[in-house]
């Protein structure tokens, strides 16, 4: 294996301020972004583990991640209503190096804090973007593949 990369799922795999105007998990497929599936496949085919670390009540979480139909792509799923920081000990468990791949600027510095190593890569939603000028801001997942795949 490569390493870990660990993505944020709202704002980052999926519009879910489009989604938020309907709230029908039954239809998230509808929101994921277009090219979420080309993307996880291909980072799965080259050898990347892939897990999803995502805030809120883990019932509507897992609704929503189940009906979007990326489930399948990710080896570990963490669902916490905590901070992101809060499951350090868990991702600390995961193949090295750990990508992190998040729309949350906010979240990404916390994260860099305590996982200096880790790599963080940001996809540009409707949060701040992170305070340090050397993470990477994407404009999609097609640029996340790229930034990821150029080391």
């Amino acid at each position: 294996m490569k390493g870990t990369i660990v993505f944020d799922f709202d704002d980052t795999l999926a519009d879910t301020v489009r989604f938020k105007k309907t709230l029908d998990a039954s239809r998230m497929r509808e929101f994921v972004f277009k090219d979420a599936d080309a993307v996880l496949r291909r980072l799965k085919d080259e050898g990347w583990e892939l897990a999803l670390l995502t805030v809120g009540d883990q019932g509507w979480q897992a609704w929503k991640v189940a009906g979007s139909g990326l489930l399948p792509y990710f080896d570990h799923v963490l669902y916490t209503a905590e901070p992101k920081t809060s499951r350090v000990a868990a991702m600390l468990a995961w193949t090295p190096p750990l990508v992190f791949v998040n729309d949350n600027g906010a979240e990404i510095d916390a994260l860099r804090g305590l996982l200096p190593s880790a790599k963080m890569v940001a996809v540009r939603g409707p949060k701040a973007l992170p305070a340090s000028a050397d993470v990477p801001v994407c404009s999609d997942l097609e640029e996340v593949y790229r930034c990821i795949a150029m080391g």
